[in-house]
């Protein structure tokens, strides 16, 4: 039986290349496996997947990222704007901590 913290956690949410719209999925087991939420579909994903089948998928994604050329194309394209804006919200709406 799963402890009560462990019941509450947030789904992951991911979106790779191969899937049509994001993917949720949860701890299915203490051993680091995780299983895909009812209602959502990967084709990548069996059953229960763990985090080589995760770095499958996430690692070409951040290759691609870091390449400089993509990099680049994503900080002239407003990345830089956007994390400012949500810093700015972020900040804006903690609480003041004394």
């Amino acid at each position: 039986m799963m402890s009560d913290k462990a019941e509450k956690m947030l789904p992951n949410i991911l979106k790779v290349r191969d899937d049509h719209q994001p993917v949720r999925f949860e701890k299915a087991a203490e051993d680091g496996r995780f299983k895909i939420c009812d209602g959502f579909d990967a084709s990548w994903a069996g059953e229960e997947f763990g985090p080589k089948e995760l770095r499958g998928q996430i690692e070409p994604w951040l290759t691609a990222l870091f390449q400089s050329e993509h990099l680049s194309l994503l900080a002239g394209s407003g990345l830089t704007h956007a994390v400012h804006y949500l810093a700015r919200m972020f900040h804006k709406n903690a609480p003041c901590a004394r």
